[in-house]
């Protein structure tokens, strides 16, 4: 119970900053209150982030490729297109359900809110896959696939003091680059 209020925690943490970046663009505008621009931000980045659950389902489902695959590159654009067409429908539904403004409705609002979505997809999945990378270095590191010293060399790891624990690890670039050298590198995460 406490790994899972710990990962509520840390996700609501993280989207913090999309929450209040979303309130000061809102207040720049100088056409909305205070009160009105945390509600729009509520709405918008609050349904951003529940359809964000799923993004991290379909990261675990389908990991980010140690080499260029072209299908795994066209998946993502179309989960980018369904998560921006979900989050504009959601965003519009919720918007004419509590302001009741049929303005949204417009072709032009549909397609800025569609493409703002196609953005969110990527920074989300960017985040979440990143997570996962640095919990593959890890566990490698653990299992004793990869020594520390080579994750902290190859990868550019930085460990906790005293722990296995990766604080950061570098893009999968790097880890391509490690198995090309020759050093022992186990790709358990291809399925």
């Amino acid at each position: 119970m406490r790994a899972v209020t710990r990962r509520y925690l840390i996700g609501f943490a993280a989207w913090l900053p999309f929450f209040l970046l979303w309130t000061g663009v809102a207040l720049s505008s100088g056409m909305v209150s205070l009160r009105e621009a945390l509600g729009g931000a509520f709405v918008s980045m609050g349904s951003a982030g529940v359809l964000a659950i799923p993004v991290w389902m379909a990261c675990e489902r389908w990991p980010w490729p140690s080499g260029f695959q072209l299908r795994f590159y066209a998946l993502q654009l179309l989960l980018a297109f369904f998560y921006g067409l979900t989050w504009t429908i959601a965003l519009f539904a919720l918007d004419y359900l509590f302001i009741g403004n049929s303005t949204l409705w417009s072709g032009a609002a549909w397609g800025r809110t569609l493409l703002l979505g196609f953005w969110l997809y990527a920074v989300i999945a960017g985040m979440f896959h990143a997570v996962q990378t640095r919990e593959r270095l890890q566990e490698d590191v653990r299992q004793g696939y990869v020594s520390k010293d080579a994750a902290e060399t190859q990868y550019g790891a930085v460990f906790k003091a005293g722990t296995l624990e990766v604080e950061f690890a570098a893009t999968q670039t790097r880890r391509a680059e490690m198995r090309s050298s020759g050093l022992p590198l186990r790709m358990r995460y291809q399925r």
